[in-house]
């Protein structure tokens, strides 16, 4: 198989774009997207006015960081131990997914009365699911020796609206965009790694070929593969949300 064909396989089956858990198998990891979301939950208060008792110290702002991304860690072992448990004919990278995405869905469902809110956890689930395909995703095909840089533009060009528009969402919060992304990230890195990991290898093994074969499928088929991998394809309620977001 060529790492075309592989990269179809994974991305543009008929069955990865009707059953979305299976789109992990090259790593949509949306669901950290959720847990992005859930880590920006821990330490900013988005009902704060930007008033210097509101603000943090740097020292309490590490630790409550700290905090949140042991707290995420111990979540996703639990996840991962109860998938396991449940459905151990299936990867548990998968199950976890599945899991994640409609706690996803849950919480902007919650908050259709208030779109303010509404528009904050969009914005935090679409930063997530923009880290892991501009960030988390390349950090980890590095590491294997490839470089996906082409994937990675290709990607953010096309999700640049999207990011405007969350950073725009992310500028009326006490700590602006810049900060909350950056805290973001570094909570939530550790465990982006893990999971892309953990469904790589999945991936690699279902389909008797290696993780560095998936990487290097994103890198030279960019173009191909971006447009199965566009938030309004893949995930069409946070889409819906991020565009009604005023």
């Amino acid at each position: 198989k060529t790492a075309y064909e592989i990269g179809v396989r994974l991305v543009g089956s008929e069955m990865c774009i009707r059953d979305r858990s299976w789109m992990l198998a090259i790593g949509i990891w949306f669901g950290m997207g959720f847990l992005g979301a859930l880590a920006m939950g821990r330490f900013a208060d988005r009902s704060a006015t930007p008033t210097v008792s509101k603000i943090e110290t740097p020292e309490a702002r590490e630790k409550s960081l700290q905090k949140a991304s042991a707290q995420l860690g111990k979540e996703l072992e639990e996840m991962k131990a109860r998938a396991a448990k449940e459905q151990p004919d299936r990867p548990a990278a998968y199950v976890v997914q599945e899991e994640v995405q409609k706690k996803g869905a849950a919480d902007l469902a919650k908050a259709v009365s208030n779109p303010a809110k509404q528009a904050d956890i969009a914005a935090d689930q679409f930063v997530g699911f923009y880290f892991v395909n501009t960030k988390a995703r390349a950090a980890y095909c590095k590491e294997l020796g490839v470089d996906i840089s082409p994937f990675v533009q290709a990607f953010a060009k096309e999700h640049q609206a999207l990011y405007q528009k969350s950073r725009m969402i992310h500028n009326r919060d006490p700590h602006g965009a810049d900060m909350i992304e950056t805290e973001t990230y570094k909570t939530i890195a550790p465990h982006m790694r893990q999971v892309i990991a953990d469904e790589t290898k999945a991936a690699a093994q279902q389909n008797n070929i290696t993780e560095k074969q998936l990487c290097q499928a994103l890198a030279e088929h960019a173009q191909e593969l971006v447009p199965e991998m566009m938030l309004e394809k893949i995930n069409p309620p946070l889409y819906q949300a991020m565009m009604s977001a005023k």
